[in-house]
């Protein structure tokens, strides 16, 4: 068996089947490389897309990380702050 000629059909948003065709070999070997190039780059998009979205739950989760510290810590500095009596008085510089 031999091929003697390609034929796609092709439904649109619409509903309705063109027909594209009939291709020599030449000619549909042509279009699958721009299928296939076409489908890379889509593949590429998807790719990028699903970097970011780990990159961003990432950042979030570094973000929400920093802030609990950052509340353990000024829980802390009022904790001291409290048994010190309040005659602590840091100067401007951090210096005692």
């Amino acid at each position: 068996m031999y091929p003697i000629a390609f034929i796609e059909f092709c439904k649109d948003s619409d509903g309705k089947v063109t027909r594209e065709g009939p291709r020599r070999e030449k000619e549909e070997l042509a279009t699958q490389d721009v299928w296939v190039v076409s489908n890379r780059i889509y593949i590429s998009f998807i790719l990028l897309t699903l970097a970011q979205r780990k990159r961003e739950r990432e950042y979030q989760r570094l973000r929400k990380e920093a802030e609990d510290k950052q509340k353990l810590f000024l829980d802390w500095a009022q904790r001291f702050e409290v048994k010190s009596g309040g005659s602590w008085h840091p100067r401007d510089d951090g210096a005692f």
